[in-house]
């Protein structure tokens, strides 16, 4: 991945995962994932280029947004998703 992708990470239950930002564009509407057994959903505003996720309940969950270089840095067992 280039190093200056932007990304959403997250960290649910000790599992962390990255959503890079031209992967979240490419869809359409929100994704829904599987972290840790727990069903989230990440959404992507193009208009703001802003991207957060939310838990199965519709909470907004603590998601950082950061270049790859810098999340993959702190965080570098993190996984990355591809849409299935």
């Amino acid at each position: 991945m280039p190093e200056k992708e932007l990304v959403l990470g997250l960290e649910i239950d000790g599992t962390k995962q990255a959503y890079p930002f031209s992967v979240l564009k490419g869809l359409d509407g929100p994704v829904t994932d599987i972290v840790s057994g727990r069903r989230i959903e990440v959404h992507f505003d193009r208009g703001s280029e802003e991207a957060y996720a939310t838990s199965e309940d519709g909470k907004r969950l603590t998601g950082i947004i950061s270049y790859w270089f810098v999340w993959s840095s702190f965080n570098p067992d993190t996984d990355v998703f591809k849409p299935r």
